[in-house]
Protein backbone atom coordinates (compact mmCIF):
# COMPACT_ATOMS: atom_id res chain seq x y z
CA UNK A 1 0.00 0.00 0.00
CA UNK A 2 1.76 3.11 -0.90
CA UNK A 3 0.11 6.62 -1.65
CA UNK A 4 1.69 7.88 -5.18
CA UNK A 5 4.49 7.09 -7.30
CA UNK A 6 6.14 10.12 -8.37
CA UNK A 7 10.24 10.34 -7.74
CA UNK A 8 13.04 9.94 -5.99
CA UNK A 9 12.23 7.34 -2.85
CA UNK A 10 8.80 6.92 -4.71
CA UNK A 11 11.07 5.87 -7.98
CA UNK A 12 12.45 3.43 -5.90
CA UNK A 13 9.14 2.48 -4.34
CA UNK A 14 8.19 1.19 -8.19
CA UNK A 15 11.17 -1.12 -8.28
CA UNK A 16 10.82 -2.84 -5.02
CA UNK A 17 6.86 -3.88 -6.25
CA UNK A 18 8.00 -4.99 -9.50
CA UNK A 19 10.88 -7.22 -8.05
CA UNK A 20 8.05 -8.32 -5.02
CA UNK A 21 5.34 -8.89 -7.63
CA UNK A 22 8.11 -11.51 -9.57
CA UNK A 23 8.68 -12.86 -6.43
CA UNK A 24 5.18 -13.15 -5.20
CA UNK A 25 3.05 -14.13 -7.84
CA UNK A 26 -0.45 -13.31 -5.40
CA UNK A 27 0.51 -10.11 -4.80
CA UNK A 28 -1.23 -6.77 -5.31
CA UNK A 29 -0.58 -2.48 -5.02
CA UNK A 30 -3.04 -0.62 -3.55
CA UNK A 31 -2.69 3.34 -4.19
CA UNK A 32 -4.20 6.85 -4.27
CA UNK A 33 -3.53 6.96 -8.11
CA UNK A 34 -3.36 4.45 -10.36
CA UNK A 35 0.07 5.01 -12.40
CA UNK A 36 2.11 2.69 -11.49
CA UNK A 37 0.84 -0.99 -13.41
CA UNK A 38 -2.10 -1.49 -14.58
CA UNK A 39 -3.37 -4.00 -11.74
CA UNK A 40 -2.78 -0.96 -9.10
CA UNK A 41 -6.00 0.33 -7.91
CA UNK A 42 -7.34 3.61 -6.27
CA UNK A 43 -8.26 2.84 -2.87
CA UNK A 44 -7.84 6.08 -1.12
CA UNK A 45 -10.70 8.84 -0.29
CA UNK A 46 -9.70 11.36 -2.57
CA UNK A 47 -10.17 14.28 0.15
CA UNK A 48 -7.54 17.15 1.17
CA UNK A 49 -9.88 17.69 4.41
CA UNK A 50 -11.57 15.52 6.49
CA UNK A 51 -12.98 14.71 10.33
CA UNK A 52 -8.82 13.56 11.07
CA UNK A 53 -7.50 16.35 9.75
CA UNK A 54 -7.51 18.91 13.20
CA UNK A 55 -6.30 15.68 15.10
CA UNK A 56 -3.35 13.84 12.81
CA UNK A 57 -0.51 15.34 11.04
CA UNK A 58 -1.86 16.97 7.61
CA UNK A 59 0.23 13.95 5.53
CA UNK A 60 -2.02 11.22 7.20
CA UNK A 61 -5.24 12.67 7.21
CA UNK A 62 -5.28 12.96 3.63
CA UNK A 63 -4.27 9.52 3.27
CA UNK A 64 -7.45 7.83 4.38
CA UNK A 65 -8.11 4.75 3.45
CA UNK A 66 -11.55 3.62 2.17
CA UNK A 67 -14.09 1.20 4.15
CA UNK A 68 -14.18 -0.95 0.50
CA UNK A 69 -9.84 -0.73 0.72
CA UNK A 70 -10.45 -2.03 5.11
CA UNK A 71 -13.41 -4.75 3.75
CA UNK A 72 -10.40 -6.26 1.54
CA UNK A 73 -7.64 -6.21 4.05
CA UNK A 74 -9.76 -7.65 6.40
CA UNK A 75 -10.75 -10.41 3.93
CA UNK A 76 -6.67 -11.22 3.55
CA UNK A 77 -6.33 -13.86 5.97
CA UNK A 78 -2.80 -15.23 6.58
CA UNK A 79 -1.59 -12.27 3.84
CA UNK A 80 1.66 -10.08 4.38
CA UNK A 81 0.54 -6.12 4.34
CA UNK A 82 3.25 -3.83 3.29
CA UNK A 83 2.52 -0.33 3.97
CA UNK A 84 4.86 2.25 2.59
CA UNK A 85 5.32 5.34 4.85
CA UNK A 86 3.92 6.42 8.05
CA UNK A 87 2.01 8.13 6.37
CA UNK A 88 -0.11 5.52 4.71
CA UNK A 89 -0.35 3.92 8.02
CA UNK A 90 -3.98 5.39 9.15
CA UNK A 91 -5.08 1.99 7.98
CA UNK A 92 -3.31 -0.08 10.55
CA UNK A 93 -5.77 1.89 13.25
CA UNK A 94 -8.82 0.36 10.96
CA UNK A 95 -8.24 -2.74 10.00
CA UNK A 96 -9.27 -5.72 12.34
CA UNK A 97 -7.03 -6.24 15.74
CA UNK A 98 -6.20 -10.14 14.88
CA UNK A 99 -4.68 -9.04 11.41
CA UNK A 100 -2.33 -6.06 12.95
CA UNK A 101 0.56 -8.92 13.45
CA UNK A 102 0.30 -9.32 9.65
CA UNK A 103 1.33 -5.67 8.88
CA UNK A 104 4.74 -4.81 7.62
CA UNK A 105 5.07 -0.99 8.10
CA UNK A 106 7.94 0.56 6.13
CA UNK A 107 9.63 3.72 7.42
CA UNK A 108 11.34 5.81 4.81
CA UNK A 109 11.68 8.69 7.48
CA UNK A 110 11.38 9.55 10.94
CA UNK A 111 8.90 12.10 9.98
CA UNK A 112 8.70 14.28 13.36
CA UNK A 113 12.48 14.69 13.05
CA UNK A 114 12.41 15.30 9.40
CA UNK A 115 9.57 17.88 9.36
CA UNK A 116 11.59 19.86 12.35
CA UNK A 117 14.79 19.63 10.32
CA UNK A 118 13.06 21.02 7.36
CA UNK A 119 11.62 23.71 9.86
CA UNK A 120 14.88 25.26 10.41
CA UNK A 121 15.58 25.85 6.95
CA UNK A 122 12.34 27.38 6.22
CA UNK A 123 11.09 30.57 6.56
CA UNK A 124 7.72 32.58 7.25
CA UNK A 125 4.20 30.04 6.79
CA UNK A 126 6.30 27.09 5.77
CA UNK A 127 8.43 27.11 8.91
CA UNK A 128 5.37 27.50 10.83
CA UNK A 129 3.81 24.22 9.29
CA UNK A 130 6.71 22.03 10.01
CA UNK A 131 7.07 22.90 13.11
CA UNK A 132 2.81 22.05 13.49
CA UNK A 133 3.90 19.04 11.62
CA UNK A 134 6.44 18.03 13.48
CA UNK A 135 4.74 18.18 16.51
CA UNK A 136 1.65 16.24 15.22
CA UNK A 137 3.81 13.39 14.19
CA UNK A 138 5.82 13.04 17.09
CA UNK A 139 2.22 12.65 19.02
CA UNK A 140 1.17 10.32 16.29
CA UNK A 141 4.63 8.34 16.53
CA UNK A 142 3.68 7.51 20.00
CA UNK A 143 0.59 5.94 19.48
CA UNK A 144 1.54 3.82 16.48
CA UNK A 145 5.06 2.68 18.13
CA UNK A 146 3.14 1.55 21.15
CA UNK A 147 1.87 -0.86 19.20
CA UNK A 148 3.96 -4.49 18.65
CA UNK A 149 4.16 -3.82 14.91
CA UNK A 150 7.05 -4.73 12.51
CA UNK A 151 9.02 -1.98 11.15
CA UNK A 152 10.82 -1.82 8.34
CA UNK A 153 13.67 0.93 8.15
CA UNK A 154 15.77 1.80 5.10
CA UNK A 155 18.34 4.03 7.30
CA UNK A 156 20.66 1.69 9.55
CA UNK A 157 20.91 5.37 11.37
CA UNK A 158 17.11 5.83 12.13
CA UNK A 159 16.75 1.68 12.74
CA UNK A 160 19.12 2.06 16.16
CA UNK A 161 17.67 5.47 17.11
CA UNK A 162 13.94 4.05 16.59
CA UNK A 163 14.96 0.97 18.34
CA UNK A 164 15.80 2.47 21.83
CA UNK A 165 12.76 5.36 21.68
CA UNK A 166 10.10 3.08 20.61
CA UNK A 167 10.98 -0.77 22.10
CA UNK A 168 7.31 -1.83 22.15
CA UNK A 169 7.73 -2.23 18.01
CA UNK A 170 9.97 -4.57 16.43
CA UNK A 171 12.49 -3.09 14.44
CA UNK A 172 14.40 -4.27 10.81
CA UNK A 173 16.21 -3.17 8.20
CA UNK A 174 14.74 -3.22 4.96
CA UNK A 175 17.59 -1.77 1.90
CA UNK A 176 16.16 0.07 -0.77
CA UNK A 177 17.21 -1.20 -4.64
CA UNK A 178 19.78 0.74 -6.19
CA UNK A 179 19.62 1.06 -10.11
CA UNK A 180 22.37 1.81 -12.24
CA UNK A 181 22.03 4.96 -14.35
CA UNK A 182 24.91 4.25 -16.40
CA UNK A 183 27.41 1.56 -16.60
CA UNK A 184 30.63 2.92 -17.85
CA UNK A 185 32.51 -0.05 -17.32
CA UNK A 186 34.87 1.67 -14.58
CA UNK A 187 37.09 3.59 -17.35
CA UNK A 188 39.51 5.26 -15.47
CA UNK A 189 38.40 8.89 -17.66
CA UNK A 190 40.13 12.07 -17.17
CA UNK A 191 37.89 14.46 -14.65
CA UNK A 192 37.32 17.74 -17.57
CA UNK A 193 34.12 19.05 -15.38
CA UNK A 194 31.83 18.92 -12.46
CA UNK A 195 28.31 17.76 -12.39
CA UNK A 196 25.33 17.98 -10.33
CA UNK A 197 22.27 15.83 -10.95
CA UNK A 198 19.12 16.68 -9.54
CA UNK A 199 15.32 17.94 -8.85
CA UNK A 200 16.14 21.36 -8.42
CA UNK A 201 12.08 21.89 -6.71
CA UNK A 202 13.12 19.40 -3.72
CA UNK A 203 14.41 21.19 -0.91
CA UNK A 204 17.51 19.81 -0.05
CA UNK A 205 18.75 19.53 -3.24
CA UNK A 206 18.33 23.87 -4.01
CA UNK A 207 19.39 24.19 -0.69
CA UNK A 208 22.86 22.15 -1.27
CA UNK A 209 23.21 22.86 -4.86
CA UNK A 210 23.01 26.62 -4.27
CA UNK A 211 25.38 26.57 -1.34
CA UNK A 212 28.10 24.99 -4.03
CA UNK A 213 27.81 26.77 -6.65
CA UNK A 214 27.82 30.10 -4.95
CA UNK A 215 30.82 29.35 -2.50
CA UNK A 216 32.54 26.36 -3.62
CA UNK A 217 32.42 26.72 -7.21
CA UNK A 218 33.88 30.56 -7.40
CA UNK A 219 37.16 28.79 -6.20
CA UNK A 220 37.49 26.08 -8.32
CA UNK A 221 36.78 28.22 -11.31
CA UNK A 222 39.77 30.14 -9.79
CA UNK A 223 42.12 27.55 -9.97
CA UNK A 224 40.63 25.55 -13.12
CA UNK A 225 39.28 28.81 -14.92
CA UNK A 226 38.65 26.38 -18.23
CA UNK A 227 36.79 24.07 -16.33
CA UNK A 228 32.69 24.34 -16.04
CA UNK A 229 29.59 23.15 -13.29
CA UNK A 230 27.14 21.24 -15.23
CA UNK A 231 23.93 21.37 -13.49
CA UNK A 232 20.96 19.13 -14.08
CA UNK A 233 17.58 18.18 -13.20
CA UNK A 234 14.02 20.26 -12.94
CA UNK A 235 14.80 23.67 -12.59
CA UNK A 236 18.09 24.03 -12.52
CA UNK A 237 18.13 27.33 -14.27
CA UNK A 238 17.22 28.98 -11.16
CA UNK A 239 21.60 28.16 -10.37
CA UNK A 240 23.58 30.82 -12.41
CA UNK A 241 26.77 31.77 -12.32
CA UNK A 242 30.28 32.30 -14.60
CA UNK A 243 31.56 28.55 -15.58
CA UNK A 244 27.81 26.81 -15.04
CA UNK A 245 26.03 25.68 -17.46
CA UNK A 246 22.22 24.72 -16.30
CA UNK A 247 20.65 22.16 -18.26
CA UNK A 248 17.15 22.02 -16.58
CA UNK A 249 15.79 18.44 -17.21
CA UNK A 250 17.85 15.86 -19.26
CA UNK A 251 15.12 13.06 -20.67
CA UNK A 252 18.83 10.84 -21.47
CA UNK A 253 20.82 11.37 -18.61
CA UNK A 254 22.73 8.14 -19.41
CA UNK A 255 24.13 10.04 -22.44
CA UNK A 256 24.43 13.14 -20.90
CA UNK A 257 27.07 11.17 -18.66
CA UNK A 258 28.96 9.46 -21.70
CA UNK A 259 29.35 12.89 -23.60
CA UNK A 260 31.04 14.39 -20.49
CA UNK A 261 34.08 13.41 -18.52
CA UNK A 262 32.63 14.85 -15.29
CA UNK A 263 32.92 14.16 -11.53
CA UNK A 264 29.52 14.53 -9.98
CA UNK A 265 28.68 16.65 -6.42
CA UNK A 266 25.88 14.54 -4.50
CA UNK A 267 25.41 18.51 -2.84
CA UNK A 268 22.35 17.04 -0.43
CA UNK A 269 21.82 19.45 2.10
CA UNK A 270 18.94 17.99 3.88
CA UNK A 271 16.22 15.15 4.07
CA UNK A 272 16.13 11.86 5.99
CA UNK A 273 16.34 8.11 5.01
CA UNK A 274 18.74 6.86 2.34
CA UNK A 275 19.51 8.82 -0.66
CA UNK A 276 17.84 7.01 -3.33
CA UNK A 277 20.39 9.34 -5.51
CA UNK A 278 23.64 8.67 -3.84
CA UNK A 279 22.80 4.69 -3.92
CA UNK A 280 22.06 4.89 -7.76
CA UNK A 281 25.55 7.04 -8.40
CA UNK A 282 27.77 4.32 -6.58
CA UNK A 283 26.12 1.15 -8.09
CA UNK A 284 26.52 3.25 -11.57
CA UNK A 285 30.27 3.47 -11.03
CA UNK A 286 29.93 7.36 -11.37
CA UNK A 287 33.25 9.19 -9.68
CA UNK A 288 31.25 11.73 -7.29
CA UNK A 289 31.65 13.70 -4.38
CA UNK A 290 29.36 13.35 -1.32
CA UNK A 291 28.37 15.65 1.11
CA UNK A 292 28.18 14.07 4.52
CA UNK A 293 24.42 14.47 4.46
CA UNK A 294 24.07 12.32 1.09
CA UNK A 295 25.30 9.59 2.57
CA UNK A 296 23.35 9.22 5.87
CA UNK A 297 21.59 6.08 6.69
CA UNK A 298 23.68 3.99 4.48
CA UNK A 299 24.99 0.63 5.84
CA UNK A 300 28.58 0.06 7.27
CA UNK A 301 28.79 4.55 6.83
CA UNK A 302 31.88 4.68 8.53
CA UNK A 303 33.80 2.46 6.11
CA UNK A 304 31.94 3.86 3.64
CA UNK A 305 33.30 7.88 4.64
CA UNK A 306 36.80 6.05 4.60
CA UNK A 307 36.34 5.19 0.77
CA UNK A 308 35.04 8.12 -0.76
CA UNK A 309 35.17 11.99 -1.16
CA UNK A 310 32.84 13.64 1.51
CA UNK A 311 32.57 17.09 2.80
CA UNK A 312 30.69 19.19 5.21
CA UNK A 313 27.14 21.11 3.71
CA UNK A 314 28.30 24.76 4.86
CA UNK A 315 32.29 24.06 5.25
CA UNK A 316 33.92 25.35 2.36
CA UNK A 317 37.24 24.21 2.75
CA UNK A 318 36.31 20.72 3.57
CA UNK A 319 34.19 20.95 0.09
CA UNK A 320 36.90 22.39 -1.78
CA UNK A 321 39.92 19.75 -1.08
CA UNK A 322 37.65 16.92 -1.58
CA UNK A 323 36.78 18.26 -4.86
CA UNK A 324 40.79 19.29 -5.71
CA UNK A 325 41.98 15.73 -4.14
CA UNK A 326 39.18 14.26 -6.33
CA UNK A 327 40.80 15.65 -9.92
CA UNK A 328 44.38 15.94 -8.96
CA UNK A 329 44.48 11.98 -7.52
CA UNK A 330 42.42 10.23 -10.59
CA UNK A 331 43.63 6.55 -9.43
CA UNK A 332 42.31 6.76 -5.96
CA UNK A 333 39.03 8.72 -7.13
CA UNK A 334 38.43 5.47 -9.30
CA UNK A 335 39.56 2.93 -6.65
CA UNK A 336 36.93 4.85 -4.33
CA UNK A 337 33.98 4.53 -7.13
CA UNK A 338 34.99 0.58 -7.62
CA UNK A 339 35.21 0.33 -3.80
CA UNK A 340 31.32 1.94 -3.67
CA UNK A 341 29.79 0.29 -6.78
CA UNK A 342 31.38 -3.75 -4.84
CA UNK A 343 29.51 -1.77 -1.70
CA UNK A 344 25.83 -1.17 -3.61
CA UNK A 345 25.99 -4.69 -4.96
CA UNK A 346 26.66 -6.10 -1.91
CA UNK A 347 23.88 -4.20 0.45
CA UNK A 348 21.63 -2.50 -2.25
CA UNK A 349 20.60 -5.13 -4.84
CA UNK A 350 17.38 -6.85 -5.16
CA UNK A 351 19.50 -9.94 -3.60
CA UNK A 352 19.53 -7.76 -0.62
CA UNK A 353 16.18 -6.85 -0.55
CA UNK A 354 14.35 -9.89 -0.79
CA UNK A 355 17.04 -11.62 1.94
CA UNK A 356 15.78 -9.10 4.02
CA UNK A 357 12.22 -8.92 3.01
CA UNK A 358 11.86 -12.50 3.60
CA UNK A 359 13.57 -12.18 7.25
CA UNK A 360 11.07 -9.91 8.54
CA UNK A 361 7.60 -11.73 6.30
CA UNK A 362 8.91 -15.13 8.46
CA UNK A 363 10.13 -13.90 11.42
CA UNK A 364 7.87 -14.47 15.02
Amino acid sequence: MFWRVKKGGSEEMKRRYRYTTSLIAESIAYSFTSNLEKISEEKYIKKLFNKFSLFLPYPVSIRLPSQDLINEMNSLGDKIILIEGIQSSLSFFMIKKELRNRVILRIHNWESNYHREMAISSVGFRKILHNLVALQYKVYEKILFSYQIKIAHISEDEKKLMEVKFNASKHYLMPPIAKSIIDINNEKREIVDFLIMGDMSISGNYVGAEWFAKNVWPALLEKWPDRKLHIVGINSEKIRGSGIISHGYVENLKEFIENNKTVSIIAVAKGGGVKIKTIDTMVSGIPAIYSIKSLEGLMHKEDVMANCYNYTHGNFSSAFIACCQAVENIENTHTYTEYLKKYCLENYSEHAYEKSFNAIRYSQ
